[in-house]
């Protein structure tokens, strides 16, 4: 585990919204984005059980 390379700077932050499917993440990740501006990435990540 040596090779870990730090990234980001000391503002960035992870903010990771987990729950069940139709619970609002998507509406709540559009809001944070939204609230912080254009350097908040979005990355959506939808997978079905039993897929």
């Amino acid at each position: 585990m040596s090779d870990l390379v730090p990234t980001g700077s000391p503002t960035t932050n992870l903010i990771i919204i987990r729950w069940n499917s139709g619970s609002g993440k998507s509406t709540v990740a559009g809001a944070v984005r939204a609230e912080r501006g254009r350097p908040c990435a979005l990355a959506q990540q939808d997978t079905s059980a039993g897929s």
